[in-house]
């Protein structure tokens, strides 16, 4: 699993600052020294780095700009502005969609390898892959390491070549039986966090709560074999606290009437 090898990358470090490569990128020549020049120029935790992705199949290369000014300080800032463009999604951004805004258009990829760290900050608060997570858990990684930082700094440049992989190989994971666990755990993690910050992050993560109820039920009737063990899932999800209110606020929209329904029937079960 690619958490249990990262992590013990991590124990096996010595140097000042930590990368994560995936084996099939690769990255500018440049692409290490200046980010490390960014990351002491700034005095910064974190280096956001932009990237391009290569589709192998066809040879097509699309370049991901950075959406947001990264260069940040204070952990407020950095909590209110730049760790919701991966935790998760919010009532705001579910009402943007409903207006005509891609749900992801405030979204970063959440992928570790486009970033620069500081192996002080994770040593100091034992910041780990969580190795229970298959999917996103580059994401609850990232977050949590952030919610360390102090102050961020940016490389708005495609420094990174990230090939993206067969799609085979993440679908077999999202519709496979570990799909519901998953759910479970990242759902865990999310209200670990959450509670690490003092009760701060549930808006940032509100609307991804429901959205996760209604992706485990539909789930339940695709995946082969999963239907007891999907609504088994979705009940454990679906009487969670945070997915309750999450329920109950959830904001809906004649626009999307399929998301509307499912929402009112999960208030009615739950």
């Amino acid at each position: 699993m690619a958490s249990r090898r990262r992590n013990a990358g991590l124990d096996a470090a010595q140097g000042e600052f930590i990368f994560f490569l995936d084996a099939d990128d690769t990255v500018e020549p440049d692409f290490f020294p200046r980010a490390v020049a960014a990351m002491r120029r700034e005095s910064a935790d974190y280096c956001r780095i932009a990237h391009d992705e290569t589709i192998p199949l066809t040879g097509q290369r699309f370049h991901f700009p950075i959406k947001m000014d990264c260069r940040l300080e204070g952990a407020d800032d950095i909590r209110e502005k730049l760790l919701p463009r991966f935790f998760g999604y919010s009532f705001a951004q579910v009402r943007d969609w409903y207006r005509g805004e891609p749900l992801w258009a405030k979204r970063e990829m959440a992928g570790v390898w486009a970033g620069c760290y500081r192996s002080a900050v994770i040593r100091r608060e034992g910041v780990r892959f969580d190795e229970t997570i298959e999917i996103f858990e580059d994401a609850m990684f990232l977050s949590e390491y952030l919610l360390a930082c102090r102050r961020t700094t940016m490389i708005d440049e495609p420094l990174y070549h990230y090939r993206r992989s067969a799609a085979g190989a993440m679908l077999s994971k999202l519709a496979g039986l570990s799909f519901f666990e998953n759910k479970l755990r990242l759902l865990a993690k999310r209200e670990e966090l959450d509670v690490k910050s003092g009760g701060r992050l549930t808006p940032f993560y509100a609307a991804t709560c429901v959205f996760s109820l209604l992706d485990i039920l539909r789930a339940a009737f695709r995946v082969k074999g999963g239907f007891f063990k999907g609504i088994s899932a979705f009940r454990r999800y679906g009487q969670d606290p945070v997915v309750k209110a999450a329920l109950r606020h959830f904001p809906l929209s004649w626009r999307r009437v399929g998301i509307a329904a499912g929402v009112l029937l999960c208030r009615c079960i739950f």
